[in-house]
């Protein structure tokens, strides 16, 4: 079967998974080398999710057999970003940093949008948002955006600060170096 034509008939999904098995059996150490690869078919497209919806469907949850193989390196253990772990309480500490996070992006924002800009712009594009997502997100809509806008201004504002400490850091060594 075509990749084309199984993107309308099929609900299922197959990953190339590596497997791995250490270099050296008598040896202690950890490295490992690449054995051979096993197709793991996950039945992850929701069910009664029209085709045409497949391809904005592109967020899911681990599935479960995944889950069990290892259940801690599928959950998070500092920040949720997105729906799925949104509101757990072990998490709820980053939810106050990613809001320091918004404010120093507003300030930085040469565009001087409002966070309510931001959030008019996130709830034009809610309901295809929300389709991303293979399960229905249980939050209202004020909820939802408010969630959208402070993870991806998080993840936005990560990478800013990384580069600007990055930049600090080279020109710190010029200085020195000089």
């Amino acid at each position: 079967m075509s990749a084309a034509s199984c993107e309308a008939e099929c609900e299922d999904f197959v990953i190339n998974v590596p497997l791995l098995e250490p270099a050296d059996q008598c040896c202690e150490s950890s490295i490992v080398k690449e054995a051979e690869c096993e197709d793991i078919v996950i039945n992850n497209i929701p069910p009664g999710l029209p085709p045409a919806e497949w391809q904005k469907c592109c967020i899911y949850r681990v599935p479960k057999q995944l889950r069990k193989v290892n259940k801690e390196a599928y959950t998070p253990k500092l920040v949720s970003i997105g729906p799925f772990h949104h509101r757990r309480k072990e998490l709820r500490d980053m939810e106050k940093h990613k809001r320091g996070y918004l404010e120093d992006f507003l300030k930085r924002t040469t565009l001087k949008k409002s966070q309510q800009d931001l959030e008019s712009i996130i709830e034009a594009k809610e309901e295809e948002i929300r389709l991303c997502y293979s399960d229905d997100c249980r939050l209202n809509s004020k909820d939802f955006v408010q969630m959208i806008l402070l993870d991806a201004i998080f993840i936005i504002e990560l990478f800013l600060k990384k580069v600007a400490r990055a930049k600090e850091k080279k020109q710190k060594k010029k200085r020195i170096t000089y």
